[in-house]
């Protein structure tokens, strides 16, 4: 249990990076892909945010989405079996420590909405364990 709090702390720092770098920018742009597709910069920002807390994982923009991809394989271990027991008390840790952050990214996401006048802006988080994607969820402002 101690490795889950661990890896919920770290990706909620990761989602609440990626919205901070996002405020910066003032520059008025259709969506968030075509902003990054103009400013390679922010998405190297993005990126390095992510490793720098200690995930596994990838972020991509897709039009006004911004999917984090984590890997949690590497900090539970592979060869872990998941059963459906052990995947609802993840879906439950991951879902309760959102709950309580949901309103502090939806804060974020708006104040990146502001900033760059794209509205309709998500933030999707999927974690996976050994390719197997173990949670699911999707922020708006």
């Amino acid at each position: 249990m101690k490795k889950n709090s661990r890896i919920l702390a770290l990706l909620l720092v990761a989602v609440l990076s990626v919205c901070a770098i996002m405020t910066g920018c003032s520059k008025k742009t259709p969506t968030l892909e075509d902003y990054f597709k103009d400013h390679p910069d922010q998405m190297a920002s993005f990126e390095e945010s992510f490793a720098s807390n200690g995930l596994d994982g990838t972020v991509e923009v897709k039009e006004n989405d911004i999917i984090m991809t984590v890997d949690i394989t590497s900090a539970l271990g592979s060869g872990i079996t998941l059963d459906d027991s052990t995947k609802q008390l993840l879906q439950s840790s991951f879902d309760s420590a959102f709950d309580q952050s949901e309103a502090k990214l939806a804060s974020s996401i708006a104040g990146v909405e502001e900033e760059t006048g794209i509205k309709g802006i998500t933030v999707k988080v999927i974690v996976v364990y050994d390719g197997e994607t173990v949670y699911e969820r999707s922020f708006t402002a």
